[in-house]
């Protein structure tokens, strides 16, 4: 069976969250490196500990569900609607608790984040992992 096309906005999507989560697994490391970083994490009333904690969660999530949807794996494309928001929430709720006001990256991180949420929910898309799910259940009946 001829399996179906993959949505350009898709593989864009899969390949930045994919990206994204190689170069962290860079950035991570080398700001706890540097000491002004370090000071700066800690003066935002984060600890050290919940800012490596968090930071490999979501390089996890990054790329697991950047990898998942370009396998096709429509749970690839939920994990990532469906984790992010309450990872941010959990995040503002903490940074706030700590008296951190909200920034312009949480700003740009809510807007980019609808942004990828639109692109993922249109019915081309929907319909696309719709397809491929049928097409491993016919193929896994065989």
């Amino acid at each position: 069976m001829k399996k179906s096309k993959r949505p350009i906005s898709v593989t864009i999507i899969a390949w930045l969250l994919t990206i994204a989560g190689c170069m962290s697994l860079l950035v991570i490391p080398l700001t706890l490196i540097m000491s002004e970083s370090r000071e700066a994490i800690v003066q935002q009333g984060i600890s050290i500990t919940r800012y490596i904690i968090s930071g490999f969660v979501g390089i996890i999530i990054c790329f697991f569900a950047g990898i998942g949807m370009l396998k096709g794996h429509n749970w690839a494309r939920l994990l990532y609607l469906l984790v992010t928001p309450i990872a941010a929430i959990i995040n503002i709720t903490i940074g706030l608790s700590s008296g951190v006001d909200p920034n312009g990256k949480m700003i740009f991180g809510i807007v980019g984040y609808i942004v990828v949420l639109i692109f993922l929910t249109r019915p081309k898309v929907v319909t696309y992992f719709k397809d491929i799910m049928e097409e491993e259940k016919i193929e896994g009946g065989r």
